[in-house]
């Protein structure tokens, strides 16, 4: 049975029920580069495939649940939960968020939260700065204060070795039944470890139960982590430049555990970087295999091109990238792949659709100095170690831990 509680043109509240189950999940989706309404909630294939019933919370847009009348759809899935013995929010990063603040407003008991945020709002979360440039359009966050429960129990799972491990002390410090689950070098979000080390199902099981998650899976995940592609990938990230023989051997582990886009496109940024362009470039097609007409495997394949001084097909798949999304991002790509190609009246077109740099347009109607000075300011993000320290953790890392060192260094 699937039924629409509530529904705006942002999000919507799909119940997927079977009608057989004592326990009810309410999962909101997480942080994605593609947002649809017509999409499958959070954890929904699983859910269904066991038997339990569900909500899922699904948007349109990316906001932290900042959305206009989300208070009379939290209303809505309040009065759909009620009969049900147990009931337990889930969800991932934003959604974990989501999964923690909205628990004791819906009468769950326990929220599943992986590699959540306390918030994402410079008051509260300073720290935080992964996001800012969505955050920051979302004024209503603004309005959002702390928020905290001395009834709901947070169950966290989260990398020590992250900034995740700064919200889980701001979790802690509101929710003093809230459990920590430390998932060391699991990277964020922490899902896809527990996923593919084979945990993750009997962590849904347990919750559905009313049971505590046994500390042997935990165990388990440990024994089990060469195995999980994430780990290793987080792993690779985060080595220092030094370390260039054991990255890529890391990545290329990280690969022949799973052939995820993302692990693809890191080990292609690797073989770039030690001067293998062909070996590299097999990679992007393989990740556009395994990936299609995304935003990330379009935008790393249009960088590749790029750096090689492949106009044709850098602009084939920029474009690609600029109708999918027509973001602020995809249309700077785009700009800088026209601009580079020498079609700077194309390259202003494409920045004047988005909210752009007026001066980086200004640049584009001057004459043949001040179109290069842009060309130039416009294909700084692309260039090779500005794409290679986008994935590259270790240079993300240098950053703020020079900000948060006390914080870091303090034990959780």
């Amino acid at each position: 049975m699937t039924e629409i509680l509530f529904q705006t043109d942002e999000f919507l509240v799909r119940r997927v029920g079977c009608g057989q189950s004592e326990a009810c999940f309410v999962t909101f989706a997480s942080f994605a580069d593609l947002c649809s309404l017509n999409q499958p909630g959070f954890g929904e294939s699983f859910f269904r495939r066991h038997g339990i019933d569900a909500i899922h919370v699904i948007v349109a847009v990316n906001r932290w649940y900042a959305h206009d009348g989300f208070e009379s759809a939290l209303e809505a899935i309040r009065a759909a939960v009620v009969s049900y013995k147990r009931v337990i929010t889930y969800g991932s990063s934003m959604g974990g968020y989501a999964a923690i603040r909205f628990a004791e407003t819906i009468g769950a008991q326990v929220a599943l939260a992986i590699s959540p945020q306390y918030s994402v709002t410079s008051a509260s979360a300073p720290f935080e700065t992964r996001w800012r440039d969505v955050t920051r359009q979302t004024p209503r966050l603004a309005w959002l204060g702390p928020h905290g429960s001395t009834t709901t129990q947070p169950i966290v799972f989260f990398d020590p070795y992250d900034l995740d491990v700064l919200h889980w002390r701001l979790i802690a410090a509101h929710y003093p039944r809230a459990r920590a689950a430390p998932l060391p070098h699991a990277g964020h979000p922490a899902g896809a470890y527990l996923n593919e080390t084979g945990v993750l199902g009997e962590i849904l099981i347990a919750a559905a139960q009313g049971s505590t998650v046994p500390d042997a899976v935990f165990r388990l995940a440990r024994k089990r982590r060469r195995e999980s592609g994430q780990y290793l990938f987080t792993l690779a990230r985060r080595l220092g430049p030094r370390h260039q023989a054991l990255k890529l051997r890391l990545a290329q582990e990280a690969c022949a555990a799973k052939e995820d886009a993302a692990y693809l496109i890191y080990l292609a940024l690797l073989m770039e970087k030690c001067g293998d362009r062909t070996g590299a470039g097999k990679l992007h097609e393989h990740a556009l295999l395994r990936l299609p007409n995304h935003p990330v495997s379009l935008a790393a394949a249009a960088g590749f091109h790029l750096r090689g001084g492949d106009f044709k097909r850098a602009i084939l798949y920029a474009r690609q990238n600029f109708r999918i999304g027509r973001s602020r991002e995809s249309a700077a790509l785009l700009a800088a792949v026209l601009a580079s190609a020498g079609r700077f009246g194309a390259a202003r077109i494409a920045l004047e659709t988005t909210k752009t740099s007026p001066f980086d347009q200004l640049l584009l109607k001057e004459p043949l100095l001040g179109r290069h000075l842009a060309a130039r300011r416009l294909t700084a993000p692309c260039r090779f170690e500005s794409a290679f320290a986008h994935m590259d953790e270790w240079a993300q890392r240098r950053k703020w831990l020079r900000r948060f060192r006390k914080l870091m260094m303090t034990p959780a």
